[in-house]
């Protein structure tokens, strides 16, 4: 069999019908024996990479149940890689996952063949799993040369707008006044924070504001996570109630919170405050639109949330002139080319100009604000 045909048909397997040509290509690269570095947009689906390659390398090498083959991934964030074994698991994957509470048993049961892919944070590799990773007993890649597969991570789908901050209950009270009136029928916001501070203060100025509405039904206790609208979410606690159907409308979190976020109809991404790079605020973004649907990427500003972060990233914030999408994506070109999307379908300043005549219809099919936030009227 084939390379190529062994991906397609592990693909296959796991219910993925076809893979994307940068999928293809990272997967077959690695099998074919080459370093790959591939950098794609959020939600492309980078994790598909490498939960194939098992499946394709036992394919290709007839390997039975005494055998299979097992790939190691190491990733930073806790929240992602729970996030991205529960995903897995549903795809009927056999994946483990191993951190300093459950490393014994796990190792157990990969020595049984029972997982095909064993995920673990970087702090693992510092003992045991180090020295097993550098013998002779795993096929170690060394990253010289390698095979690079890269995109632009400018999404066609996502809106920017920038707007200046004061007291929340100025620029929030749009949001509130939505939330209230279609409670769960509200398509899904996150509001990423700089700190946990903001995502207290935050949270409190909604559930002062909404009183009873705070929760669906009205008046039920806010003490069940389940039946909250609005909720707050920061590195160590889990994003379930957004990444399922829930009543679950807006999460507020930080950035630890969001790597965890897998969730296709985020209508919404609202940064209080700007990121410290502009990488990082592509990333975030990223969040939302993953299923190809119009969606709003707004950032917030003022003199204090705009501490400690890079001269790209005020410029994108202090520009009035020129569309965002260009000067936010002007360093990503060599990784493909920027969105053609025009007018009000790009963003606040390109709709200032926008002639289509329906601004104010289209940015106001998910949220009736929006036309606010763009600054237009017509």
């Amino acid at each position: 069999m084939e390379v190529t045909a062994a991906v397609q048909k592990a693909g296959e397997i796991f219910g993925y019908t076809s893979l994307k040509e940068e999928q293809l290509l990272c997967m077959t690269a690695f099998i074919e024996g080459n370093d790959v570095f591939c950098i794609l947009p959020t939600g492309y689906g980078k994790t598909l990479c490498f939960a194939c390659l098992p499946q394709a390398f036992d394919l290709l090498h007839d390997n039975n149940e005494d055998s299979k083959s097992i790939i190691i991934v190491v990733s930073p964030l806790t929240a992602l890689i729970k996030d991205q074994v529960e995903a897995l698991r549903k795809r009927k994957i056999s994946v483990g996952y191993i951190d300093s509470e459950n490393e014994k048993y796990v190792i157990s049961d990969v020595i049984k063949g029972k997982y095909s892919i064993v995920m673990m944070g970087p702090e693992m590799l510092m003992g045991k799993w180090r020295g097993l990773l550098a013998s002779n007993k795993v096929y170690q890649k060394r990253l010289v040369e390698p095979y690079v597969i890269a995109l632009s991570p400018d999404k066609a789908n996502v809106l920017y707008a920038v707007r200046e901050v004061g007291e929340y209950s100025v620029i929030f009270r749009y949001i509130l006044m939505e939330i209230t009136t279609k409670r769960t029928l509200l398509p899904r916001i996150i509001i990423f924070c700089k700190n946990k501070g903001d995502c207290g203060r935050l949270y409190t100025y909604f559930k002062a504001n909404m009183g009873q509405e705070f929760t669906d039904p009205p008046g039920a206790s806010e003490q069940l996570p389940d039946h909250r609208l609005i909720d707050m979410y920061f590195q160590g606690t889990e994003p379930a109630n957004f990444t399922s159907p829930s009543r679950l409308r807006i999460v507020i979190c930080t950035v630890a919170f969001g790597m965890g976020v897998d969730c296709s109809d985020i209508r919404m991404v609202i940064h209080l405050g700007a990121p410290s790079d502009i990488e990082m605020y592509v990333q975030e973004v990223g969040r939302g639109g993953r299923d190809g649907l119009p969606t709003y990427a707004l950032l917030l500003n003022s003199a204090r949330l705009l501490k400690n972060c890079s001269k790209a990233m005020l410029d994108y914030c202090s520009n009035a002139r020129t569309c965002r999408r260009t000067v936010l994506f002007q360093d990503f070109e060599k990784t493909g080319s920027v969105s053609t999307s025009t007018g009000c379908d790009c963003c606040d300043i390109c709709g200032k100009s926008c002639n289509c005549n329906s601004c104010k219809s289209k940015l106001q099919q998910f949220y009736n604000f929006m036309p606010i936030m763009f600054g237009i009227d017509k």
